[in-house]
């Protein structure tokens, strides 16, 4: 009887024990191979969105740099400065252009920062925008866009607040098409970073 007794303590003792060592398996095989194979899979996600978000990114600056370069290296913008045409502003800056580029905001100062032209507008909503912001003290344009990468006589980009919200810009040397005439002001264009570029971004990170 006691023999029986002590085979039966021993087989519940046995069946204990392998129970807990195949829950000890499981929780080991979870914890150093299911999970970290886990995380680097969500890693590798993440850093795909980013570099997708990036990427998009980096496609908006190039197309309105490359919208900046063109108007801005024109016979006519560059005569503009010196003649401050109104039929140059009537052709090239109607609301349609805004909608057309889908850019919110031109200016045009001239080499002592002077905004001989400015105008905000929401080419998705269509409605007028006010960038007054950008301005220095005695109405000149702000300096921290004039400035950026100053000495690159090419379309140059950066993003920037303002009181419109967060802005792609874009710059470049007003001049004329050849590029031989000397620099007489610099052409300004905003682009306000589209929204769900933006939610993406913020879902991502």
């Amino acid at each position: 009887m006691k023999q029986h007794s002590s085979i039966n303590s021993l087989m519940k003792w046995s069946f204990a024990s392998l129970m807990f060592l195949m829950m000890a398996i499981t929780f080991s095989y979870r914890y150093l191979v299911e999970i970290p194979k886990e995380k680097l899979a969500i890693e590798q996600l993440h850093k795909r969105e980013l570099s997708s978000l990036y990427f998009s990114l980096i496609d908006e600056s190039k197309n309105l740099k490359q919208m900046n370069f063109d108007y801005a290296v024109w016979e006519d913008t560059f005569n503009f400065i010196n003649t401050y045409n109104q039929s140059y502003l009537d052709n090239n800056y109607d609301l349609q252009t805004f909608i057309n580029l889908r850019i919110d905001a031109v200016f045009i100062i001239n080499n002592q920062n002077k905004v001989l032209f400015s105008k905000g507008f929401d080419h998705l909503k269509q409605q007028p925008l006010d960038f007054s912001d950008l301005l220095d003290k005695d109405d000149l344009f702000a300096s921290k866009i004039v400035n950026y990468q100053r000495s690159n006589d090419q379309a140059r980009s950066g993003i920037i607040k303002t009181n419109e919200g967060t802005m792609i810009f874009a710059i470049t040397n007003i001049s004329d098409s050849k590029d031989l005439a000397k620099t007489n002001g610099q052409l300004i264009y905003l682009k306000r970073l589209d929204q769900s570029l933006i939610d993406r971004i913020a879902d991502a990170t």
